[in-house]
């Protein structure tokens, strides 16, 4: 993050998209004292601090599953090289950390003759302590895209 102008790149000097400058933003300028990671893992619309909220479904994650199920060794080298830890969680799971303690697991499951291939993303249960919750949709669309885009590219 640039103090003078606000721009913020990536390592490789590249400018960061509307999904990282948003998170980051929220992130450095999030209210509230004594932090912390609870770790308990829930789904967005579980998380502490909530109240009652209409579910939100796995169709938002539709299209990168179908993508993820089609080559999940590539999907794997993908997490890997993204910095994602193996966890045993679904028919493939990896951690992502995303800003400092706070993490996030993606849990995927392959398709079969009856359901078509999901995933969920689990985020620790106090991470409205460090996030606005419309901002996990956009760690998510940008974390869901980069793994897309990895895969793609090949490495």
């Amino acid at each position: 993050v640039c103090r003078k102008t606000g721009s913020v790149h990536r390592d490789d000097g590249t400018e960061a998209d509307f999904e990282e400058v948003l998170s980051i933003f929220d992130l450095l300028c999030h209210q509230g004292t004594n932090k912390t990671i609870s770790g308990r893992w829930a789904p967005v619309n579980s998380l502490d601090g909530m109240g009652a909220t209409a579910g939100v479904g796995t169709a938002f994650h539709t299209g990168v599953s179908a993508v993820f199920d089609k080559d999940p060794a590539a999907f794997c080298a993908a997490c890997e090289a993204l910095g994602g830890i193996p966890v045993k969680m679904g028919d493939i799971g990896y951690q992502f950390p995303v800003f400092g303690p706070l993490s996030v697991i993606l849990k995927f499951y392959h398709s079969d003759e009856d359901f078509p291939a999901s995933c969920t993303l689990l985020w620790d249960a106090n991470t409205l302590q460090f996030l606005f919750y419309e901002t996990t949709f956009y760690i998510a669309g940008f974390l869901l895209h980069t793994i897309a885009e990895t895969m793609r590219r090949g490495l």
